[in-house]
């Protein structure tokens, strides 16, 4: 597609200023522990799944190491609901997956965009979706210091809601297969 002069123009000025303004050294940082704290979020849940199945670390890994995110919420999710009959647990459970997920869908967001400078404490996060039903659709927000403490702080919420819940209503399930 050829675009027109004058909307050429303006995104080379627009896409030029983008860039002459870096993004600062603690905003990459922000960046890179979204993908660290998100990580060990999935490897936790990988770990989980591994003990619900009752096998071997390495035999764990062979099973969840090529899945989603999405697949291994499933898989933990219903063999939760496969092991646990309590209905005011499942319904905890049903909560914890929502909020993994809405975890998820932000990290995503984050981690699928551009990222351009704007000014010292603020960054640009653009993205562009083109869906059947949609269409087209950008996405431009301007992405403050405090966006960060927020993201991290619901990322530790939620890691120390899965643990608990396994420490809760999982632990003494694994441990009864390793003793039979």
């Amino acid at each position: 597609m050829v675009l027109d002069s004058d909307l050429q123009k303006e995104a080379e000025r627009w896409f030029g200023e983008a860039l002459e303004r870096p993004i600062s050294d603690e905003q990459f940082k922000a960046i890179g522990q979204v993908v660290v704290r998100f990580n060990r979020l999935e490897h936790a849940l990988q770990i989980f799944i591994w003990l619900l199945l009752g096998v071997k670390f390495d035999v764990g890994e062979i099973i969840t190491s090529g899945l989603s995110f999405r697949n291994l919420l499933d898989i933990f999710s219903s063999l939760c609901r496969h092991l646990i009959d309590d209905p005011n647990v499942i319904e905890k459970l049903r909560e914890l997956c929502k909020q993994l997920g809405e975890v998820e869908q932000k990290r995503n967001q984050l981690i699928h965009s551009q990222w351009w400078g704007n000014l010292s404490e603020v960054v640009v996060r653009y993205k562009t979706t083109a869906r059947a039903r949609k269409g087209r659709k950008t996405q431009f927000e301007f992405i403050e210091d405090e966006y960060w403490t927020r993201f991290f702080s619901l990322v530790d919420t939620v890691e120390k809601d899965l643990i608990k819940f396994h420490k809760d209503h999982l632990e003494s399930i694994w441990l009864a297969k390793l003793e039979s």
